[in-house]
């Protein structure tokens, strides 16, 4: 995917759900950012990897913007990009876009409900599946149990 690609997937995702400065905050917050995450040498490949599809990120902006809509400071559509600060908040690398922060930990959050369920699923079939086996081979057992006693008498009387 290229710079170009990745912009106008979100742009396209982004139009008409959301407001035309929204878009454009957003559409040049992501070409900065690329531009200047290529200036620190990282490859698109590592960027783009790091960003994440960019329908993902135009529905978490969709989401956000009519939350933020009803709020003084939207946070869809605000960022700061501060330059020589050397401020922890930003990441070290110059901009501030809190709400990428809230999604990734709801992300996170999303991601290990989904990994427990499948978990519980897992062990769910495999505790139905054991609890079948164990009700077909029960009479095997008892039959297997009747052929060994039946062996044994033979032959003893035999002896």
């Amino acid at each position: 995917m290229t710079q170009i690609e990745f912009v106008t997937e979100l742009e396209q995702a982004l139009r008409g759900n959301v407001e035309e400065r929204i878009i454009q905050e957003n559409v040049r917050y992501y070409n900065d950012y690329i531009s200047e995450q290529r200036a620190a040498g990282k490859s698109e490949e590592e960027i783009f990897a790091s960003l994440g599809s960019p329908r993902l990120i135009a529905k978490t902006i969709i989401d956000t913007s009519g939350e933020a809509s009803t709020q003084e400071n939207s946070r869809a559509g605000s960022y700061n990009y501060s330059t020589g600060s050397d401020d922890s908040s930003t990441g070290g690398d110059g901009w501030s876009f809190s709400w990428m922060k809230e999604t990734a930990s709801q992300n996170w959050v999303t991601k290990t409900i989904a990994i427990l369920a499948i978990v519980a699923v897992v062990f769910l079939v495999l505790s139905i599946i054991f609890k079948l086996v164990a009700i077909l081979f029960k009479p095997a057992v008892v039959v297997l149990a009747v052929a060994a006693v039946y062996y044994l008498v033979k032959n003893s009387s035999n002896k």
